[in-house]
Formats: C-alpha cells, sequence, structure tokens
C-alpha cells in the first residue's frame, strides 16, 4: 500500500486534520504502537504529526529507520504550532540555487550550471539580506547544537550568550524554502535539554521554512552538505532527500542521524543539472623490586604518557609543557632508583621515604596536568579537536547508555604514535557526548547533575584510587573549577558564580596515574530568568 500517511500523536488530531485535509490519519498513542505500526507499514511517506515534547529522539530514530529500508521512501516531522502561514514573514524565492556554506571555507552556489565557489561573505550578505529572493535552499556546515550553528565568522543563535564569543545573528526571516544545518543535534527536539523557545530549527520553521538536522550528535562532513544540494535541485521530495542522507550516515556513522521538520512529501524544482622498532629487552632483576617502588616507576611512566599526550595535543600552553617536564625528571628519578636498588640495594627506611616521595610528587603533578587541562577545556573547548588529527578513529560499537537508557556509540581512537594513549568516546544520542576515556582505566561511575531553583546539584561518587578531579564548565574560563571532593556527596554551584546562562556543559575531569576521564553533562538554564531552569 503505497500512500503518504500522517500519524497523529494525543490530542493533535485536530491540527493534523487542518495541516493534511487529504492524507490519511493514523492515532498513534505510544512508543509501542508506532514500533508494531512500522514493523508492517509499506506507506511512501509517514509524517509524525506531534507537540514539541512528542518529537523525541525515540521517534526520529524509528521513523528513519524504517524509510531507509527503501530508497524512495520518506519521514518527516510535523510540529504543532500557533502559528499560521499567514503569520510567517514573507520573502520572495529564487528556486533556481541551493547555497552551501561551511564553516573556514569558501561558500558554493548550485545551479543549473553546476556548481560553483564563491566568496563565502557575498553568500551570507544574501542570505541574511529579506530584500533580497531567498535561496531554494541552503545548507549550513559547521559548529552548532540545538541553538546555534557557526555561520562564517558569526553565530546563528536564537539568544545572546558570552558563551559565542564572536557576533551572534537573531533570525527574523525566512531564510530559504529548506534549511540543512549541518551540525551535532540541530533537530534533536522533545527531549533536548534546550527547550522549543530556543531551538534554532523550531524558530527557523516558525518563519517559513523546512529544516532538515541531525537529531543526535555525528561526525559533521562537508560530503552531507552536497548530497542535499543536489538532491534538492534534482527535485527529490523531502523525505527522500533525508533518507538519501541517512544512507549516507549508516554508511560512515553505523547508524541513522537525520530527520526533516516538515512535509515529507513536499519536493521543490526540478532544477536541470549538468553532470558534475622492536622493545628492548631487560636482563631478570636479582632481586624483585619492592611493591612500593614498582608502583611509583609505573605510575610516573604512566602519567608521562598521559602528559606527553595533552602537551603533544595542546602545544601552545605553557603550563602542561611546565608539568610535563616536571613528570619527565620524576619518571628519570624513579628509573634512578631502580637502577640503584638492584646495583647497591636500598635499605627499608630508604624504600619508605623514597615511595612517599614520589607519591606526593605525583599527586601534585597530576593536580598540576588537571588544572593545566580544565584552563584550555574552558578557554578552548572540546578536547576531542586535539586529539582526533593524531588518532585513527576505529568502528564504533553501539551500547546502552548508562545515564539514560538510550542508544549510544563507543569510538575507539587509536594512536598513530605509540607514546600516545589510546582514546575512548561515548556519544549518546539523548545526552550527547557523555564521556571520553584517555589511556587504560575504569570508567567513572555516572554522575547525577541536577538542576535546581538557584543552583545546579551535582551528585558526585568517590572518585577511583589515587586520583583527583575537578568540576568545570565548557568554554567558560571565569569559572574556578571545583576540586572533586575525595570522600564523594553533593556540590551545589549557584548560578550567580556562572558567567553566562543557557546551554551549559558541566565536565567532570578525573586524573589516575594511567587515565585521564571526562564526564559531560549538558543542562540547560533559561538565559532571560535565571531563577527558571528547563531540563
Amino acid at each position: 500500500m503505497d500512500e503518504d500517511i500522517v500519524l497523529v500523536a494525543p490530542t493533535c488530531g485536530a491540527f493534523a486534520k487542518r495541516q493534511f485535509p487529504s492524507r490519511r490519519l493514523i492515532a498513534i498513542l505510544d512508543e509501542a504502537q508506532l514500533d508494531a505500526f512500522l514493523a508492517s507499514c509499506r506507506a511512501s511517506s509517514l509524517t509524525f504529526c506531534g507537540t514539541w515534547r512528542q518529537l523525541t529522539v525515540r521517534v526520529s530514530r524509528a521513523l528513519a529507520q524504517w524509510a531507509i529500508q527503501k530508497p524512495e521512501r520518506g519521514c518527516g516531522f510535523s510540529l504543532v504550532t500557533n502559528v499560521s502561514p499567514q503569520m510567517r514573514p514573507r520573502r520572495p524565492l529564487d528556486s533556481n540555487r541551493v547555497y552551501e556554506i561551511i564553516d573556514g571555507f569558501p561558500a558554493a552556489e548550485h545551479n543549473a550550471a553546476g556548481r560553483q565557489i564563491i566568496d563565502s561573505n557575498f553568500v551570507i550578505g544574501r542570505l541574511l539580506d529579506p530584500s533580497l529572493p531567498a535561496p531554494l535552499g541552503a545548507v549550513i556546515t559547521g559548529h552548532g547544537s540545538e541553538y546555534c550553528i557557526r555561520l562564517g565568522s558569526r553565530w546563528f543563535s536564537t539568544f545572546n550568550t558570552a558563551f559565542l564569543t564572536d557576533p551572534i545573528i537573531l533570525p527574523s526571516f525566512k531564510l530559504g524554502d529548506v534549511i540543512f544545518l549541518n551540525c551535532c543535534s540541530s533537530l534533536k527536539l522533545g527531549d533536548s535539554c534546550v527547550p522549543e523557545s530556543y531551538s534554532l530549527a523550531a524558530l527557523l520553521f516558525s518563519l517559513g521554512s523546512a529544516v532538515i538536522g541531525s537529531f543526535r550528535n555525528l561526525h559533521t562532513s562537508p560530503h552531507y552538505a552536497a548530497i542535499f544540494a543536489q538532491a534538492l535541485l534534482q527535485g527529490n521530495s523531502l523525505g527522500e532527500i533525508v533518507n538519501r542522507l541517512n544512507a549516507e550516515s549508516n554508511r560512515f556513522e553505523r547508524g541513522v542521524a537525520f530527520q526533516l521538520l516538515g512535509d515529507p512529501v513536499h519536493r521543490l524544482g526540478p532544477v536541470n543539472l549538468r553532470p558534475s622498532a622492536g622493545l628492548l629487552q631487560s636482563r631478570p632483576p636479582q632481586l624483585p623490586l619492592p611493591s612500593s617502588l614498582k608502583r611509583a616507576l609505573e605510575d610516573n611512566l604512566d602519567l608521562e604518557l598521559l602528559s606527553a599526550a595533552l602537551t603533544r595535543w595542546i602545544p601552545e600552553s605553557s603550563a602542561l609543557a611546565e608539568v610535563h617536564a616536571n613528570v619527565e625528571d620524576l619518571t628519570e628519578y624513579a628509573g634512578s632508583t631502580d637502577h640503584a636498588w638492584h646495583i647497591t640495594g636500598l635499605g627499608e627506611e630508604e624504600v619508605a621515604q623514597l615511595s612517599q616521595f614520589f607519591e606526593h610528587q605525583r599527586h601534585a603533578l597530576q593536580l598540576a596536568l588537571l588544572t593545566a587541562l580544565a584552563q584550555s577545556i574552558q578557554t578552548t573547548g572540546w578536547i576531542q579537536t586535539r586529539y582526533v588529527t593524531f588518532c585513527r578513529r576505529l568502528s564504533p560499537t553501539t551500547h546502552t547508555c548508562a545515564r539514560c537508557g538510550g542508544v549510544c556509540n563507543w569510538t575507539p581512537y587509536e594512536p598513530f604514535a605509540s607514546y600516545l594513549p589510546a582514546v575512548h568516546r561515548e556519544e549518546c544520542d539523548h545526552c550527547g557526548t557523555t564521556q571520553e576515556r584517555i589511556g587504560d582505566g575504569p570508567q567513572l561511575t555516572i554522575l547525577t547533575v541536577q538542576p535546581e531553583a538557584s543552583s545546579v546539584a551535582i551528585s558526585i561518587p568517590t572518585p577511583p584510587e589515587r586520583s583527583q578531579g575537578l568540576l568545570l564548565f565548557h568554554r567558560m574560563p571565569s569559572f574556578a573549577p571545583l576540586p572533586w571532593p575525595q570522600e564523594g556527596g553533593k556540590v551545589h554551584i549557584p548560578y550567580s558564580a556562572l558567567s553566562f546562562l543557557g546551554r551549559l556543559t558541566l565536565v567532570a575531569a578525573v586524573l589516575s596515574p594511567n587515565c585521564l576521564a571526562l564526564q559531560y553533562h549538558t543542562f540547560f538554564v533559561c538565559p532571560d530568568l535565571p531563577h527558571e531552569t528547563v531540563q
């Protein structure tokens, strides 16, 4: 049965009848009914009509996985809204061109003549001038999230925030018939920590554009932008375009990632297109090294591996370079102690004093290393951008998120150089980036983060043995990192201590001799009303 069907969430029937008077409507009461329906559905397209809270990652994934089974299928979301077409700002349309804007690169224009490279400032200027015709479509590729995306030297954002250090543009008119926000989580809707009133996708949709975006974190690629532009000009329906993007995502990312806020049956065009060295072996010692000194030597070697990696990844940090030099000195001292033990022997008192000395020095260097790393995260952002060019990204494995029970990918990164540690990164469809582990060590117990009326409450477990930890905020250099309580407990951070509100990412960093573990918790505090929080 090939037809276009609208799936209607509870309380949305009247809106769906007005919006889709000629299509078949099917009521969907819960996720179990949705799964059962999709298992046998043979429709051409499915549109899920619901309120903001009903348009979840779970539904996005289920629809996309259904559609990807056949290339001619399509799916999308219809958001129940009070904004009528008559209320939306009007703008003339140029239906013969699609713009492609990539952060840090020249822009491109796709039209009947093919793809031309043009100045990005020229394209952005045309896109942001409401007196000029809007393009058929525009794809913006770059860093971003649910409420913002990088646009050249500026940011598209739904609100002003000190977190975005470059000029901010607040959209107030239609940008194009279809806008593809090619960044992480741009179309994470109902279960995002960012509410509807601050969602960039929801805002652009209310201004008259269909919006395509990702409902989870992904490795953003200009490859998706080219697929979108070509498919749009070829006259594919919006649902088919999203399906094509998900086919590529499934090939590269091991899973679907994209969804549509708009009508999957709608198609624009077509426009006639032109084809376009071995380890050294030591002799066995006559006497085994005392366990306390053996552990000190191994700890220092492990810590040197981590400090070498951080110094290599963040070469501009003089603080990290200084700590690494001190770690190297301590490792050399520990090696000398091992040599002295086997050559001359050491008394029990000397062994005890040296063991205490190494423990004290390692503890101080771990904290100094962690503090220098925290400064980098607070100033320049994600550590992934630092290590990714030194590693080979291996195939991710799918697991259940320990935090929310959703789907998460655990991605290993294999270092090119043997002196660098392995990295593992976990990203959850619902929670976003949840943790990174650099080196070999146990996973941290999950923290509990609860936004309250005037502060955020953090329940903290006991840290691993012989480790130090800090609590800080991503890209917030004015916040003084808090030490991780050695006995665990609950910490309250007042909002008055934060330099900005909005979408915040708490970073819990713990460093032990052989592992750097980071947990990320993203939540939202309304920037206009500091006392009000939205989860």
